[in-house]
């Protein structure tokens, strides 16, 4: 059956509407980064055809990736918020605060649809369980009248989750240094195990890629690194031998070797570098104060993130969860020889 053409035309004005969106916030992201949030509508909306929703999807995600600065946003204090500053100040903290509130409510949704990955076995299930109650209520003669259908497609549902998975598996990767990183990698390691082929071996590519640099980074990327291995020694805690091998592959990527050796001298002096670069270009306005001031906070907290003791206490904790999960894997081997 051919498509109606009502449909079609609803279709293009509708991606005509996403590439709008996506135009505006890439041209100007200070003024318009409010504007990803109406994707959302796009995505989540059934009405809309399956191609329509994942494109929504798809450009929301390519759309953080290419606005998102470069470090993790630092929430305000009312004190904070109550201050004035000056407007190049101002427009950069509102454009980091909306950015960060509609990046978490944007990660909460890709979760929700993600999660629905198991809609068709779920489904299968329920029906079985449905005509196994028709069959009894049959035979007691007090069957009962059929529910309606859904309106909307378990199928439709599990490829939505696909595309779901690949934009949090995206995100993981490219944006493991900001925001939420470390709620994510733990929420992806758990469908490590999944019975998607497909869904196991992006979540395995994404952690595999931060995990093989992890002694090349600091803050919040080493922590989503460390928060990643500890919740695959959880899993194997929990499954023991029946693990996937996918489960545990990532952490072949580990360059456990240089972790000993991790410095980074480089990255401090390239962010001296901006902040320098920075301050000598806005030098002769009146509002470089603040901006310097700024500056200067965040190189401090960065020097504080890549401190020897931090970097010591990273390493171990990436050791000890790789050797817990190798020999709580051997512990449950030797158990079962045992039963």
């Amino acid at each position: 059956e051919k498509p109606k053409p009502e449909r079609i035309y609803s279709d293009v004005d509708t991606a005509n509407r996403v590439a709008k969106i996506a135009t505006m916030v890439t041209a100007e992201p200070e003024k318009h980064v409010k504007m990803i949030e109406d994707l959302s509508h796009v995505y989540m909306s059934s009405k809309n055809t399956l191609r329509i929703r994942k494109l929504a999807m798809l450009t929301e995600m390519q759309l953080y990736c290419d606005i998102t600065p470069g470090y993790s946003i630092r929430s305000l204090t009312e004190a904070e918020t109550a201050q004035k500053v000056s407007k190049d100040v101002a427009l950069v903290r509102n454009f980091e605060q909306s950015l960060l509130a509609s990046y978490k409510r944007s990660l909460e949704r890709m979760k929700i649809l993600a999660k629905k990955i198991d809609a068709k076995v779920l489904k299968t299930k329920n029906k079985r369980k449905d005509k196994k109650k028709q069959r009894i209520d049959k035979a007691e003669g007090t069957e009962k009248a059929e529910d309606q259908p859904e309106t909307h497609s378990s199928a439709d549902d599990s490829s939505l989750a696909i595309t779901a998975f690949h934009s949090l598996c995206t995100w993981l990767s490219t944006l493991s240094h900001f925001n939420e990183s470390q709620s994510l990698a733990s929420f992806l390691v758990r469908y490590l195990d999944h019975r998607s082929e497909l869904v196991r071996e992006k979540i395995s590519e994404a952690l595999s890629d931060i995990m093989s640099n992890a002694h090349l980074v600091s803050g919040q990327s080493l922590q989503t690194v460390i928060m990643s291995v500890k919740t695959i020694a959880d899993l194997a805690s929990k499954r023991g031998s029946s693990l996937r091998p996918s489960t545990i592959r990532p952490l072949l990527s580990l360059k456990l070797h240089a972790l000993q050796s991790m410095d980074f001298d480089s990255d401090r002096k390239q962010l001296r570098d901006i902040k320098g670069r920075r301050s000598k270009k806005d030098f002769k306005k009146q509002e470089s104060a603040n901006l310097d001031a700024e500056l200067e906070k965040d190189l401090e907290e960065f020097e504080a993130k890549a401190s020897p003791e931090e970097q010591a206490a990273a390493k171990r904790q990436i050791l000890t969860h790789c050797s817990l999960t190798y020999f709580r894997i051997l512990s449950a081997v030797a158990i079962e020889k045992h039963q």
